[in-house]
């Protein structure tokens, strides 16, 4: 049975040697720089919840579709945020600076630094987190789901 696996991108060629390895996504971890940062603030971003009790923060208009920051994992120091937007809808990049400015500005009341995984097939979050003061830490990452090779009945895996 497949497992999903997020590692390293360096450590992607040795896992292939052992198990099957679909990657399902590549990205590269961006660091929010504090210093850089300016709040955006904007009164149709209301506070919410995550499913696990984590901060979100949503914006909803009528004339934008609904977008979200919220926190995928929040540790004693560090926190890693996501941004959500409807599929195939054109995105205001004010509004999604807007609704991650007010998650940002609540973890670092909480003194916590804060990363972004942006995936490499997805330019559509880069403008917005680049003006708010992200910079790319170079690390990479793989998102991948794996599973133990099969083997024939000679008892060796199959490639």
């Amino acid at each position: 049975r497949p497992y999903l696996l997020l590692l390293p991108g360096e450590q992607l060629a040795s896992v292939q040697g052992y198990l099957e390895v679909q990657v399902l996504e590549r990205d590269t971890l961006y660091r929010l720089d504090e210093a850089r940062f300016t709040p955006l603030r904007n009164v149709l971003v209301v506070a919410d919840e995550g499913p696990e009790g984590q901060p979100r923060y949503v914006l909803r208009s009528r004339r934008s579709p609904a977008m979200a920051a919220g926190a995928n994992w929040i540790s004693g120091r560090a926190s890693e945020i996501y941004l959500a937007i409807p599929n195939g809808k054109h995105v205001s990049q004010v509004h999604l600076r807007s609704v991650a400015s007010a998650l940002i500005e609540r973890l670092l009341d909480e003194r916590r630094m804060i990363l972004f995984r942006m995936p490499d097939d997805s330019s559509v979050f880069q403008p917005a987190l680049e003006e708010l003061g992200f910079v790319s830490t170079h690390l990479r990452w793989a998102l991948c789901s794996i599973q133990r090779r099969r083997e024939d009945a000679g008892g060796k895996s199959s490639d």
